[in-house]
């Protein structure tokens, strides 16, 4: 096997992995919160406040793509463990191509796979914005994590 062949297979289970940590880690998180809910009365939805750190891709997938959805995901995850166990940031992989998703495209006006930092006050979007630069900065990981983190203690107000 080729050192390509074993890159890209290393990234493809890093996506899996990282796809997989949050499923289990948002269903603890909500599991956590219900129960939160229920033992104190509170029924307001969780974390009204909050970041949503998006990324939108389709349904075919190149090694570029994974790799800014792996470097995102390692961004977020290393840089923001608290928040995102706390509610203050979710991180969400979405496909625009499926049905249910289309409205993104013009949500947040994409024209490419992409991330998109969304802000939520009381439950409603007050601003957002897409991080454009993670096409430029795919071949230089320490600096592609950088401007994730950046960005978004520049929404958490970190």
């Amino acid at each position: 096997m080729n050192a390509r062949k074993i890159v890209t297979l290393l990234l493809l289970v890093l996506v899996a992995a990282s796809a997989a940590y949050l499923v289990v880690d948002g269903a603890r998180g909500r599991a956590a919160s219900r129960a939160d809910s229920a033992s104190n009365g509170d029924t307001a939805p969780a974390a009204a406040d909050r970041v949503i750190a998006y990324y939108f891709h389709g349904s075919q997938r190149c090694r570029t793509c994974l790799t800014i959805e792996a470097y995102t995901a390692e961004a977020i995850q290393t840089g923001f463990a608290d928040a995102l166990s706390n509610g203050a940031l979710e991180w969400k992989v979405v496909n625009i191509e499926e049905p249910e998703n289309e409205h993104f495209v013009e949500d947040y006006q994409i024209t490419t796979r992409t991330v998109v930092l969304v802000e939520m006050k009381d439950g409603k979007q007050v601003r957002w914005s897409t991080l454009g630069r993670v096409w430029d900065l795919v071949d230089d990981q320490p600096a592609f994590m950088t401007y994730i983190q950046e960005e978004t203690k520049g929404y958490l107000g970190s």
